[in-house]
């Protein structure tokens, strides 16, 4: 058996081979030198690292806790009320704690051991070894608690970086932003609000046309956010541009900056699609029997009102193909063109036909 310092000189070994902690590296040469099953858990309970003794197979462990990757919230509250460590815990009916009520534990004699992990005050985590037919050992537990120690200090060493890499991501936002002329700041929020906060494609020609701006001054605003890194414009043709974000600050930062210039992008996209709608139906008002700036209208506006309704994109309604509507809804409902009504055709059209 290791001396107590050769033990203690292996948990250190981890400390210096990484520059960052590797917590399942850690939570191997716990189970090696403590001879014991390992966790390292948050306070949530999700899993930073575990380890296994050779001869450990459980398929509800595995089912229910490691493949899941977090530990139930039953089993997570009961370890919340562990303040201090809690050594040789044993199951008094046998049970699973894991698996379906009364279900029995295929390891006889099973042994935990808790240990809270705190840091700056605080708990952070927690370290939980295993044995079975065996107690811990004051060594082994002086070995927990110290690589509860160092699991700690990294942990809080963990939390700072996420703090710093967050900062620089917010702050490169910001001076990606600062960089907008008042035009490009005006694209930029309508692409965005376009997009609904998930990766695709807009239609710069028909945000241009919208805003009463050149499409150069969309392409530029782009071009700056791709230069900061935040974005990944990729050209599609004539399906548009797909836009990919990069840097997950930037949805807020655009939200903020559109706060700032008090700009109402949804009453913008609102104006534009009952423009596009009253193009259309001037377009095709003897197809639809109305005439008349006043029935022309109020056609408008139903159609508009449906395309909410529908929860559709807006869409140039001069590109639909109104002889191929009339066809195919009339093929679909067993009728003949001649008795399809305009309105009922346009909604179904819009819903087949146009991308939600």
């Amino acid at each position: 058996m290791s001396t107590l310092l050769e033990r203690t000189r292996k948990i250190n070994r981890v400390l210096q081979r990484f520059h960052n902690v590797d917590y399942k590296e850690m939570a191997t040469v716990l189970s090696n030198v403590i001879d014991a099953n390992v966790y390292i858990v948050d306070t949530s309970g999700v899993i930073y690292g575990c380890a296994f003794l050779d001869d450990f197979e459980c398929d509800v462990m595995m089912d229910n806790v490691v493949v899941p990757g977090k530990f139930p919230k039953h089993y997570v509250n009961w370890l919340k009320k562990i303040d201090e460590t809690a050594a040789n815990i044993r199951s008094k009916s046998g049970t699973c704690a894991f698996g379906e009520e009364n279900t029995q534990c295929k390891f006889n004699g099973k042994n935990t051991t808790i240990v809270p992990i705190y840091g700056v005050g605080e708990r952070i985590g927690t370290l939980m070894v295993a044995k079975y037919d065996v107690d811990f050992s004051d060594d082994d537990l002086l070995l927990a608690e110290y690589g509860a120690a160092v699991v700690g200090m990294e942990m809080l060493h963990d939390r700072a970086r996420r703090s710093q890499e967050e900062s620089q991501k917010r702050e490169t936002v910001r001076m990606a932003l600062g960089t907008l002329s008042i035009s490009e700041g005006q694209a930029t929020i309508a692409i965005f609000r376009k997009l609904k906060r998930k990766d695709g494609p807009v239609n710069a020609s028909k945000i241009a046309d919208m805003l009463t701006i050149t499409r150069s001054v969309i392409v530029n605003a782009l071009r700056k956010l791709e230069s900061a890194g935040v974005v990944e414009p990729k050209s599609q043709g004539m399906k548009g541009t797909h836009i990919k974000v990069l840097n997950e600050y930037l949805w807020h930062g655009v939200e903020e900056l559109a706060e700032e210039t008090e700009m109402n992008i949804d009453e913008m996209f609102a104006e534009y699609g009952k423009k596009l709608t009253r193009q259309y139906v001037e377009a095709h008002a003897k197809e639809h029997n109305v005439s008349g700036s006043s029935e022309i209208r109020a056609l408008a506006n139903r159609i508009w009102e449906s395309q909410l309704a529908l929860d559709l994109d807006i869409v140039d309604m001069t590109d639909i193909d109104l002889d191929k509507g009339y066809k195919m809804y009339a093929d679909d409902n067993c009728m003949e063109v001649a008795d399809v009504n305009p309105d009922d055709m346009l909604a179904w059209y819009l819903k087949k036909f146009v991308r939600k």
